[in-house]
């Protein structure tokens, strides 16, 4: 971790956040526990850095609460691992993620990255109704 590429970051500031980052005792959140989300947040968890697993369907966050899963290729046995060892837990609580040391949102990075290289997304969200066909089929690029 360079520190000129820490905009605003102290030497010190990046010193000590690479120390955390080295002992694993960094904190770590993931936004979105779907099929992207989770196993991203159980990598960070299998090498040992607490990690935050968010999401606002109390389902899924009470399912992974329990150790239990329901993403299809991930084993319930993988995340009971991570949090029967400490290493993983679940929230609808975004006050909780505060002060957390990395926060990522893998899926809006790869819709970032896909929008970046052109590509049309028609997004779909389970908890809203999908748009009216004629405000989908625009011509700008998402």
């Amino acid at each position: 971790m360079d520190s000129k590429r820490v905009s605003g970051a102290s030497s010190e500031t990046v010193s000590s956040l690479r120390s955390r980052f080295e002992t694993r005792a960094a904190s770590v959140s993931v936004v979105g526990m779907g099929y992207v989300g989770l196993p991203f947040a159980l990598s960070f968890a299998r090498k040992g850095f607490p990690t935050t697993g968010f999401d606002i369907d109390p389902i899924e966050v009470a399912t992974l609460e329990l150790g239990e899963g329901y993403v299809g290729h991930i084993a319930a046995d993988e995340i009971l691992e991570e949090v029967k060892g400490g290493r993983f837990k679940a929230t609808r609580d975004f006050e909780r993620l505060k002060g957390d040391d990395l926060r990522e949102s893998p899926s809006l990075r790869i819709m970032e990255l896909l929008l970046q290289r052109g590509a049309r997304i028609d997004y779909h969200d389970p908890y809203f109704p999908p748009l009216p066909k004629t405000r989908r089929q625009s011509t700008t690029p998402c």
